[in-house]
């Protein structure tokens, strides 16, 4: 195969695939994409309240309701995105507080769609993490492949943060009362979870593995190897696990956090209530021997 060439494989996705899909999700019977929508209308009733008032003096004929109000919001980002900017995005139209108020009810949506207010989002992250973990923990040096691309949907990221332990607004209280953190009637001006950080218009998440035996004082440790987890470009420090450079963490420590974390979050099947056959907890889809089409 030449350079202007790729192998194209084609992973299928279903309902009944288990772990083993990059819409794991979807194959959790649990899960529901309605999910959190309760929560944040609350605080989106409260919120939008004085902004419905001026909206409707500015516009008396018009039936507005909160939905219309938060579709405001939301377009000013698609419009900008596809037209390079938006009047939706005037501060004329919304104050500072206001989009301040926005992005709050977004992360209470996500934290209890597919953030730490779920149940079920540890167990849906978790397959991808110990997979990603896995393919690099088996490469070497003299490995021809160095990058692992892979795309899916904005539900699946948040859930791989959660089974990571990132982002979690109550990591060092000393309590694990996550919902506490998020409340409905105020704004949480001191949460990690913000969903403009974990979920832009665009989100990736990488786990490097690195060899650093010549820098930051680590010549003479016993494996140079070390992993660090990025969001969107950014470097996050895993929460049991900093002791490498730049708070990186060493290849011992992220055997024992996948472990740890596989002790939790490990068993898809019974954390999604599967009541399908051949499901999997497991997601192999990297290591499978699929033969493709070449395309260039």
């Amino acid at each position: 195969m030449n350079e202007n060439e790729i192998e194209l494989v084609t992973i299928d996705e279903g309902k009944e695939a288990g772990a083993n899909s990059l819409t794991p999700y979807s194959s959790c019977n649990y899960y529901s994409g309605s999910a959190g929508s309760k929560q944040s209308s609350k605080y989106v009733k409260k919120y939008t309240a004085p902004i419905l008032s001026r909206l409707k003096d500015m516009a008396p004929r018009f039936n507005w309701t909160s939905d219309d109000v938060v579709a405001m919001f939301e377009w000013c980002g698609y419009d900008t995105v596809i037209r390079g900017q938006s009047p939706f995005c005037s501060l004329d139209l919304f104050r500072p507080d206001e989009w301040l108020q926005f992005e709050y009810g977004q992360d209470i949506m996500y934290h209890y769609n597919v953030g730490y207010g779920s149940p079920y989002s540890g167990a849906i992250g978790y397959p991808w993490v110990n997979a990603t973990y896995n393919l690099l923990d088996a490469a070497v040096s003299n490995d021809t492949q160095d990058l692992y691309v892979s795309f899916t949907h904005r539900e699946l990221p948040p859930t791989v943060l959660v089974a990571l332990g990132i982002f979690n607004n109550s990591a060092l209280t000393g309590a694990n009362n996550v919902n506490v953190t998020m409340p409905t009637e105020r704004i949480n001006y001191h949460r990690s979870w913000i969903s403009s950080h974990i979920l832009p218009f665009l989100t990736n998440v990488a786990i490097e593995k690195m060899n650093c035996s010549e820098s930051y004082g680590y010549q003479n440790v016993t494996d140079p190897t070390f992993y660090r987890v990025l969001v969107n470009r950014s470097p996050q420090t895993l929460p049991t696990c900093f002791d490498g450079p730049l708070e990186s963490c060493s290849a011992a420590g992220m055997r024992a956090l996948i472990q740890e974390r596989g002790q939790m979050f490990g068993d898809f099947g019974a954390t999604c209530g599967v009541n399908y056959t051949n499901s999997t907890n497991v997601l192999s889809i990297y290591s499978q021997n699929r033969i493709g089409e070449t395309v260039g």
